[in-house]
């Protein structure tokens, strides 16, 4: 397999670039004075919805160090599943 015949099946979202810390080695440069993102709740499912349609099986939420980002509250507390 090779090119566009790969499947895809991880995804690794970063949610936001706020985060509560201040690390110097972080490749985002986050920290709680970074953006946000302009995501919503919604647009964060659908993009996992679409990811699912895909044969996706795996999602790593990354972009800060707590669940502090309303967006990804729905799927912070333990393992996402469908439904």
């Amino acid at each position: 397999m090779g090119g566009g015949d790969t499947p895809l099946n991880l995804i690794w979202p970063e949610i936001t670039g706020r985060c509560q810390l201040e690390c110097v080695h972080c490749y985002a440069a986050s920290g709680p004075k970074a953006s946000p993102g302009t995501m919503t709740e919604r647009d964060w499912c659908r993009v996992i919805d679409q990811a699912a349609t895909l044969g996706v099986g795996t999602v790593q939420l990354i972009g800060e160090s707590r669940p502090c980002t309303p967006a990804c509250r729905p799927w912070s507390g333990g393992p996402w599943r469908e439904g």
